[in-house]
């Protein structure tokens, strides 16, 4: 929707929609017009009643929930979603590094989804955001910060909007590689982003699951269990034979930001890593996650 076509409208709305179209307008993101006359993301929803958000530590698998929540009546809106800003992914991927973060305030956000989707990304914890997401189901996952710090790590040497630390990273390896990573503005938007959305680890309200366990490190019985409380969560009954069918289903599929092969920390990691480790707070940030 266009700008001229938006302000027509302004006069006869209230100051909170006239708020929310100038977001629309200045985002210049393309949106739809619901059954209801309202704008909103994506039109095509699922048959569940709720409306959902995955808040992340990044690289804990944002999108492979979401991969997972399409098997009981949610549609992904594939947008990835901060507190003023978002990434709208619907026509685009992550070489589209004219598709950055554009402001999107959160409380106009949450206007554009309808129920039976589910929006996911890093959402940080504060008194704005647990208003605004008021009426949603939340969902919360974490991983060690470790393993999340090497993939963040390989996500920044393949996806990263400045090709010096694309060069830099992969003209490095071992601790090298992440020792430099780990000094650059890279990594602190990583950490920065990873403190932010912490405070969902210890809401009352919000659905929390790691990483690990979602991939069965702690067993096939304990995460299949895990999935069924989370879908229980979400006001949906399976049983174990059809959470398996499930699992198989979404971890075959081709997922937003999913990396090539599981990241393992150990080539990685030595005693100055684990050094800068800890100055940095990453360990804090883990024995709040409960590592």
């Amino acid at each position: 929707m266009k700008f001229s076509k938006i302000e027509g409208f302004l006069k006869k709305t209230s100051t909170d929609e006239n708020e929310l179209f100038f977001s629309i307008a200045q985002s210049g993101f393309p949106v739809y017009i619901s059954s209801k006359l309202n704008p909103v993301f994506s039109l095509s929803c699922g048959n569940n009643k709720n409306k959902a958000v995955i808040s992340t530590i990044p690289k804990s698998g944002t999108y492979l929930v979401g991969e997972l929540l399409k098997h009981i009546g949610f549609e992904l809106v594939k947008l990835n979603v901060r507190k003023n800003n978002i990434r709208d992914f619907r026509w685009a991927d992550l070489n589209d590094f004219s598709n950055l973060g554009k402001t999107f305030p959160l409380h106009h956000l949450v206007q554009m989804i309808l129920s039976g989707q589910v929006i996911a990304g890093h959402v940080e914890y504060d008194e704005y955001t647990k208003k605004s997401l008021l009426g949603f189901q939340k969902i919360f996952v974490y991983r060690n910060m470790r393993d999340a710090l090497v993939s963040a790590m390989r996500h920044g040497e393949k996806w990263s909007v400045f090709s010096s630390d694309r060069e830099n990273l992969r003209k490095r390896e071992g601790p090298e590689k992440l020792l430099w990573y780990m000094n650059s503005t890279l990594c602190m938007n990583f950490l920065n982003t990873s403190n932010k959305v912490s405070g969902w680890f210890n809401d009352e309200n919000t659905f929390k699951i790691s990483y690990e366990n979602l991939l069965g490190d702690y067993g096939i019985e304990k995460r299949n269990q895990s999935i069924i409380q989370l879908f229980k969560f979400l006001n949906c009954e399976k049983n174990k034979k059809q959470i398996e069918k499930i699992l198989d289903a979404t971890f075959s599929a081709d997922t937003l930001t999913k990396s090539s092969k599981r990241t393992s920390n150990e080539k990685f990691w030595n005693d100055m890593v684990e050094k800068e480790f800890i100055k940095m707070g990453f360990k804090e940030l883990n024995a709040k996650l409960g590592y």
